[in-house]
């Protein structure tokens, strides 16, 4: 599928965050907008990451979101997508992610799988990044498989 998308990436991206753009907080839009964004992402692989200055204000405000919990959870999801995908070049929105997801596990026990698989995605991409000792705090409570 990669070499298919490539060429289009730009213009589907574009038309991706045109929708999001015009969407209020309650459309189950998004939703779809999230998956179809996860699948370029993990099409695109590294080239994704010239996407994610545009793209995470909304990813951010989306795992904010806590009277969408489903579109939260899909927001979750798409934090393992995109780091699996850019791999090391995914630092840079690694505390802004964990901040977000230790956050989500301190209010919400229901994601709580969701965020422990996309925490342990960003541990191996945070190595050159000292972890905050709040955020060890709450390693250590929520997530086990950060520690394996």
């Amino acid at each position: 599928m990669e070499a298919e998308v490539k060429p289009q990436a730009d213009r589907i991206m574009h038309a991706l965050l045109q929708v999001l753009n015009t969407l209020n907080n309650k459309s189950s839009v998004a939703d779809s907008v999230f998956a179809a964004v996860g699948g370029l992402a993990n099409a695109l692989e590294d080239d994704f990451q010239k996407y994610m200055d545009a793209f995470s204000p909304y990813l951010f405000r989306a795992l904010s979101n806590k009277d969408e919990p489903g579109l939260c959870a899909m927001a979750i999801g798409l934090v393992s997508d995109i780091t699996r995908s850019l791999g090391p070049l995914s630092q840079p929105y690694c505390n802004d992610f964990m901040n977000h997801l230790l956050e989500n596990l301190r209010v919400s026990a229901t994601v709580y799988i969701k965020c422990d698989a996309a925490l342990t995605f960003l541990a191996e991409y945070r190595l050159e990044q000292p972890v905050q000792a709040r955020h060890l705090t709450m390693l250590w409570r929520y997530c086990p498989s950060y520690w394996r």
